[in-house]
C-alpha cells in the first residue's frame, strides 16, 4: 500500500535559515529515553484511518514521539510531582501511559488531503500545546472530512492545550540525514520516507521512490521505525525494521522537552519581576530567568527566590509592595491581568520565534503570539501593525479604552513611511515590546512609558495611538 501524506512542497516552502540545527551542543530532553529502553515506552499505536485515510502521519510522528518521552518521564521520577498530578487529573494518563490527541495537532497544523509538512505539526505543538487523546479521539466511522473538522475543537480543548504549553516547553531542531545514526544514540527522530516496499526477510530494503510518509525512528543498529500502519497486517505490530541504507528525506527533526514549569514557579518569576521592578532593577530579570531556567531539570525549591540581601543595602521593600515571595500563586482574576503576567514572563526572550517578520520589525508578531498564549482563539503570528490594529478593532475579545491598565495593548499602526509600533502594558506606566536592536521582548528603565510613547509615535512620527483591553 502506498501513501501520500508527506507534503514535500509544503516542507520546502517552510524551510528557514533560522531553524535550529542538531549539533554537539544540543541540549538533552528532560525526559530523554535511553536507546535500549525506547521500545518499552512507545504508545499503543493506532492506524491512521477510519472509513478513509486521515493523511495525518506528519502529526502522528511528533505526537508518538512526545507520548513516549512523557511516559518515560512520568514513570521514572524525572517529572515533578505536581506535573504528574496535573497530567493525571486532566486525563493525559491512560493505563499508566501518557498519550496525546493526534487529531488535535492534525487539525491545528492544517492537514489536508495532500498531507502536511514535517515542520507544521511541530510548530503547532509548540504554539498550541497538547491535549489528552480521549478528549479528541479518532473514530472508526470517520472519513477525512469528519476527522479534520475544525469545529470539533472546543474552547475547553484550546484552554487545556494552552495550559499544557505553559507547563511544558517543547522545542525542536533539524537533523541532517547523514547524522541520523549519531542522533539516534541520544533521542528519537521524526522523519519522512517512501512507504512502503515489500519487506524481505522481515526488513524493508532501500527504495528511492518519492518520499510520501512520516514515521518515528527510535532504534539501532538497523533503523527501527514506529509507524501508523501495522507491519504486514500483524495485530498490534506497528514497528518496522528498515535497512541501514534506507532512503530518508534530507533531514528529520529531534524534539525535546526543554523546561517544565509549575504554576508555583511561574508565580516565583512574577514575584521576582515585581520586586526588581519596585527598585528599577528589571535589567537583571533576564539574568534571573537564565539561572531559573537552567535549574528547571532539578526539583524546585523556594531557595530559587532571591534572598532579600541581594538588594542594595540601602534599599528595603516598601511596606505596600503586596508581592508574594513565598512561592504562592498570585490571585489572577481578569484576562488583562493574565496578559500582563504573560508579557512579564516573556521578558528577555524571543516572542516571535517563527521569524515571519525581520526581528527589527517583529513587534506585531510578538504581541499577537503573547495574546494567543493567553487567549487561544486570537490569531497568532500576525505580521504588521496595520493588520494587528484591524484585528483588535474588529475582535469581540478586546475593547477600546482611553486609559491604560496592566494587560492593555497599545498600538500606533504604521502609515506610509512612518513606522509604527505595538506593545503591552506590564504596569500602569510601563510598556514591554519587541526591541528592534536585539529582537527580544523587553522593558528597561529607558524603554517606553505612556508619555514617551505619545512623544515619539504621536509627536515625532505623526501617528495615532490606540489602547485595547481584553474583555473578560
Amino acid at each position: 500500500m502506498e501513501y501520500n501524506s508527506f507534503n514535500l512542497k509544503k516542507q520546502r516552502a517552510e524551510e528557514s535559515d533560522t531553524d535550529w540545527r542538531y549539533g554537539s551542543q544540543s541540549p538533552s530532553s528532560l525526559y530523554e529515553i535511553p536507546l535500549a529502553e525506547r521500545e518499552n515506552y512507545l504508545p499503543m499505536g493506532e492506524v491512521q484511518r477510519g472509513s478513509s485515510d486521515f493523511n495525518d502521519c506528519a502529526s502522528r510522528g511528533p505526537v508518538n514521539y512526545l507520548a513516549a518521552e512523557f511516559t518515560y518521564g512520568y514513570k521514572n521520577g524525572l517529572m515533578k510531582p505536581e506535573s504528574k498530578r496535573w497530567l493525571k487529573a486532566n486525563g493525559y494518563v491512560q493505563n499508566g501511559k501518557v498519550d496525546f490527541s493526534d487529531r488535535y495537532i492534525a487539525i491545528k497544523s492544517g492537514t489536508t488531503t495532500g498531507g502536511n509538512s514535517l515542520k507544521a505539526p511541530l510548530e503547532s505543538v509548540r504554539a498550541h500545546g497538547l491535549i489528552p487523546k480521549p478528549m479528541l479521539p479518532a473514530e472508526k466511522w470517520m472519513n477525512f472530512a469528519a476527522y479534520i473538522d475544525p469545529a470539533s475543537i472546543t474552547k475547553e480543548m484550546e484552554e487545556l492545550g494552552a495550559e499544557f504549553s505553559r507547563r511544558f516547553q517543547i522545542n525542536y531542531e533539524q537533523v541532517s540525514d547523514d547524522s541520523f545514526a549519531t542522533a539516534l544514540e541520544k533521542s528519537c527522530l521524526d522523519v519522512a520516507v517512501y512507504a512502503w516496499p515489500f519487506p524481505e526477510d522481515g526488513e524493508y530494503k532501500r527504495d528511492d521512490r518519492p518520499f510520501n510518509h512520516v514515521v518515528l525512528l527510535y532504534g539501532l543498529p538497523a533503523f527501527y521505525a514506529f509507524d501508523n500502519y501495522l507491519d504486514g497486517g500483524k495485530p498490534g505490530d506497528f514497528t518496522k525494521k528498515l535497512a541501514s541504507d534506507y532512503a530518508f528525506f534530507d533531514y528529520g527533526y529531534r524534539i525535546y522537552v526543554s523546561a517544565e514549569v509549575t504554576p508555583e514557579e511561574r508565580a516565583v518569576t512574577v514575584s521576582v519581576f515585581n520586586i526588581l521592578s519596585k527598585f528599577g532593577l528589571t535589567r537583571f530579570f533576564a539574568d534571573f530567568l537564565a539561572i531559573f531556567t537552567k535549574n528547571q531539570a532539578k526539583p524546585w525549591a523556594p531557595s530559587l527566590v532571591p534572598a532579600p540581601d541581594i538588594l542594595p543595602s540601602d534599599m528595603t521593600p516598601p511596606s505596600d509592595a503586596n508581592v508574594p515571595i513565598d512561592g504562592s500563586k498570585p490571585k489572577v482574576e481578569t484576562v488583562a491581568e493574565r496578559l500582563a503576567e504573560e508579557a512579564k514572563l516573556r521578558l528577555g526572550t524571543d516572542a516571535s520565534p517563527k521569524n515571519l517578520a525581520p526581528q527589527e520589525l517583529a513587534c506585531a508578531e510578538s504581541v499577537s503570539n503573547i495574546i494567543h498564549s493567553v487567549i487561544p482563539s486570537f490569531p497568532a503570528d500576525v505580521v504588521g501593525t496595520p493588520e494587528l490594529y484591524r484585528l483588535l478593532s474588529k475582535s469581540t475579545l478586546f475593547k477600546r479604552v482611553t486609559d491604560p491598565i496592566p494587560g492593555c495593548v497599545v498600538i500606533s499602526p504604521t502609515v506610509g513611511t512612518s513606522r509604527g509600533h505595538t506593545g503591552i502594558y506590564i504596569e500602569h506606566d510601563k510598556i514591554a515590546s519587541n526591541s528592534s536592536k536585539t529582537g527580544l521582548w523587553t522593558h528597561t528603565p529607558t524603554h517606553y512609558t505612556r508619555q514617551r510613547w505619545i512623544d515619539y509615535f504621536n509627536g515625532h512620527q505623526g501617528l495615532k495611538g490606540y489602547l485595547f483591553v481584553p474583555v473578560d
